[in-house]
Parts: C-alpha cells; structure tokens; sequence
C-alpha cells in the first residue's frame, strides 16, 4: 500500500464538507481588491489624481517600506499595490488554518482514527488537506487576476 492510498477520496471528503467554507472564502478573498479599485476609482477620478496620490505615497519611506514602491499610477496598479501585502499576509493565514482544521481538528475529535483505521495510506491527510488548500488558493488567484 503506498503511503498516499485513497489520498482522491479524502479530497472528495473535504470538498464535500466544507465547500460553503470554501466558498464564502473565495468571494471574501475577490471582494477585497474589486473595493479596493472601487474606492480608488471614486477617490481619485482623475489620471492627474492619482498620479498625486502615487507621488505622496512615494514621498514618503515607510509607506513604501511597508507596501513597496508603486510602479505605475494606475487604478490597476495601485490596487495590486495596496493590496498584496495585506492580501499574501491574510491568504497564508486562511491556508494554514485550512490545514490546521483537516489535521488537527480531525485529530481531536477522533476522525483520523476512523479515517486510519480504512484502506489510507500513511500521509492521505495531509496530501489531501494541501491540494485541496492549494487549489481554493489557484482559484482566487485565478478571480482576483480576472
């Protein structure tokens, strides 16, 4: 038996548990910077607006310490601007608390006993718990970059 025997049906499994989770995960995730672009767009109406608005951004060094440098005064690029790091920062820690439900949280409650008990293989859980994170993170990439 390999070590990641019956790894598809525990995905099925988690998919099948927590797809509104899942859900309701991707649609925060997208809704954050179509508000972001939304609040830069009536903020800053003008090309000459947000070129000011990119420039005193720039003035000043711990801004551009915390978020980087912006690289075009657009209301594209300042939305991927203002939002990736507070966006990478909250996607990691959604991801891993995804993980930490499907192991640990499984653990405590017995339910990886019982999943042991069965034909899986050794890492299934864990195999299953990343792919199924990994994959909820391509799609939100996937919106967000639509």
């Amino acid at each position: 038996m390999s070590s990641l025997t019956r790894t598809f049906a525990l995905i099925r499994l988690i998919v099948r548990r927590d797809r509104i989770l899942f859900a309701i995960w991707i649609v925060m995730a997208a809704t954050i910077p179509l508000s972001l672009a939304s609040a830069f767009h009536k903020l800053y109406p003008t090309a000459e607006g947000l070129r000011a608005f990119a420039a005193e951004c720039m003035s000043n060094p711990v801004i551009v310490a915390m978020l980087g440098p912006i690289y075009s005064p657009t209301v594209g690029a300042l939305t991927a601007w203002r939002a990736s790091a507070a966006g990478m920062l909250a996607m990691g820690i959604v991801s891993l608390l995804f993980v930490v439900r499907h192991m640990r949280a499984d653990e405590e409650a017995g339910r990886l006993e019982l999943i042991g008990a069965a034909v899986v293989g050794r890492n299934a859980p864990l195999a299953a718990a990343v792919s199924v994170t990994v994959v909820a993170n391509l799609i939100i990439a996937a919106v967000i970059a639509g």
